[in-house]
């Protein structure tokens, strides 16, 4: 997908994330979740997270990004947990974004396909590598207990680094990498004073995405989405 085609296509998405995939895990934060850590706020973050990166990928450098499967797989990536802590529920959230897919009309394989974006094994294609930076910034966030920015393992990020094949063509690659891992920070830290507001409110990811709107000259990299 084109970076025109990409564009073109975001409204349709969030309208399927927010009336299809984020009750799901509203459900979470009402059964197992009630601070939100694998909640609503975690997928919409890791959501806008991997459309910048994947933006960058189609933009700069004029690749042919799977746009559909990577917010998809995104969006699902921890529809089927139970409990917080460690995953034990990976392959539940790829089974379930495939079964979704299919139910949806998806071909099998296309199905397979994306769910299995969602699993840690598997070649690391463009696609997979974006699924999974996304989840790699978005955990930055305190309640995870990794000391926040500061204790970032910026070697888990493949974006534009040494483990990215993409990083040699673009140019001040390290100095975007590095801007785009500040600016997730900031964006982390602004949205957990926010989030309360949000989850009592109707249209979770539109206020989300408006409030990046407003905030858009704090937020530089994350508002080209919006």
């Amino acid at each position: 997908m084109d970076l025109s085609a990409a564009v073109a296509s975001w409204p349709s998405f969030v309208a399927e994330l927010q009336e299809q995939i984020l009750p799901i895990y509203a459900a979470h934060e009402q059964h197992f979740d009630g601070a939100g850590i694998h909640g609503r706020m975690h997928i919409c973050r890791a959501v806008l997270f991997a459309e910048y990166m994947a933006r960058c990928y189609a933009g700069a450098l004029a690749l042919d990004v799977d746009l559909e499967a990577i917010r998809l797989a995104v969006a699902c990536h921890d529809a089927g947990r139970e409990g917080n802590g460690i995953d034990l529920w990976e392959h539940d959230s790829a089974e379930r974004c495939r079964r979704s897919l299919e139910q949806a009309g998806a071909a099998p394989s296309r199905a397979q396909y994306v769910g299995g974006l969602i699993l840690k094994r598997g070649p690391w294609d463009l696609a997979r590598r974006v699924v999974h930076d996304a989840d790699v910034l978005e955990i930055m966030r305190p309640c995870c207990g990794h000391g926040g920015l500061a204790g970032f393992r910026r070697g888990r990020l493949r974006f534009l680094g040494s483990r990215d094949p993409e990083a040699g063509r673009v140019r001040g690659a390290g100095e975007q990498r590095e801007a785009l891992v500040l600016e997730a920070w900031r964006w982390i830290e602004w949205t957990e004073g926010i989030n309360a507001e949000l989850r009592g409110a109707r249209g979770y990811m539109a206020g989300l995405l408006r409030r990046l709107a407003e905030a858009r000259a704090r937020f530089p990299l994350l508002a080209t989405v919006v």
